[in-house]
């Protein structure tokens, strides 16, 4: 009898592979991706920090799945290799009970039509479970255990030989989440709104509008997102607008605007009359467009479809500051 496919629905792993899948069939930046906006917000959560980690230690678990799969499996069946990768990282990084990363995981194939992939899935995610720790030794010795693609572990030996070691486990940790507070509000309303809420606040030394919250949590569930007191920005961005340091009468380009953190940024501070927000994707232009929205600085700026290398097609000949 043949299965059929159920839609992903609210499936936080489901909607992992699906994100999954934008990146690494198509290319996409996961950030953008519109796989689970209609989901619970937990679940859609729950999903991009799933689908971040597999991403993030790709090549290491790429490695221990090979240890574990008797052989390959085929193209059309690269579902089935990704909820391994999936089970794998939830077991051995993400400190998900065994029963959920396994069971759940493998139950996930028959949701996806695939009912003969349901036991395959469940005994290599339990064979690792069993065989952890022989599998990390022999991981230890290879290059995947660093996660990152052979061309840049090269340049960083060679750049920077003392410190190499140091950038990657950075670069494999889960960043802190940062907010931007919206400087046409009242920005310690903002803060003691957010700590009224059970979120611990911290300054940046060099962001003055920059505050870190911890623990992390989904835009959606954060005190003033919706009301556009506040947006998530790492601190070295939100740098870029404070270091332009712009005044009112300036003609400002955003050349690379999507998602519009920085176009938001600069409205924020001051009232720029002339702000082009540049993007050549019209897709990634509509992030702007909605971020602009909720900041409610819809009206502010050009949005302006265009490759930057080609002025002659949006350029008007009148110089930016």
């Amino acid at each position: 009898r043949p299965t059929v496919k159920k839609p992903t629905g609210d499936n936080a792993r489901l909607i992992a592979l699906d994100l999954l899948a934008d990146v690494l069939d198509q290319g996409q930046n996961l950030s953008e991706s519109s796989q689970g906006r209609s989901a619970d917000p937990r679940n859609r959560a729950h999903a991009a920090h799933l689908a971040y980690g597999v991403l993030r230690w790709l090549n290491a678990l790429e490695w221990l799945a090979g240890q574990l799969l008797q052989r390959p499996l085929k193209n059309k069946d690269r579902d089935i290799q990704r909820l391994v990768l999936l089970g794998i990282f939830q077991l051995w990084k993400d400190g998900t009970p065994p029963h959920a990363a396994i069971n759940e995981t493998a139950g996930c194939a028959r949701l996806l039509g695939k009912s003969w992939a349901v036991g395959l899935v469940n005994a290599v995610l339990r064979r690792f479970q069993r065989e952890q720790e022989k599998l990390l030794n022999g991981l230890h010795n290879q290059p995947d255990r660093f996660a990152h693609p052979e061309w840049l572990l090269e340049a960083l030996h060679e750049d920077w030989p003392e410190h190499r070691e140091s950038i990657l486990q950075a670069n494999n940790s889960q960043p802190p989440m940062w907010l931007r507070m919206n400087a046409r509000h009242d920005i310690p309303a903002s803060i003691l709104a957010l700590e009224e809420d059970g979120l611990k606040v911290s300054p940046h030394p060099l962001a003055p509008n920059a505050f870190r919250i911890e623990p992390a949590r989904p835009v959606s569930a954060i005190p003033g997102f919706r009301e556009g007191r506040l947006s998530v920005q790492d601190p070295a961005a939100q740098l870029a607008a404070d270091l332009l340091n712009p005044d009112a009468g300036h003609r400002v380009l955003d050349a690379c605007a999507a998602p519009g953190g920085k176009t938001g940024h600069l409205l924020e501070m001051l009232d720029i009359p002339e702000l082009a927000a540049l993007d050549r994707s019209k897709t990634r232009l509509q992030r702007v467009q909605e971020n602009l929205d909720r900041l409610g600085l819809s009206d502010r700026a050009k949005l302006i479809a265009a490759d930057a290398s080609q002025p002659d097609d949006w350029w008007d000949g009148k110089p930016f500051d």
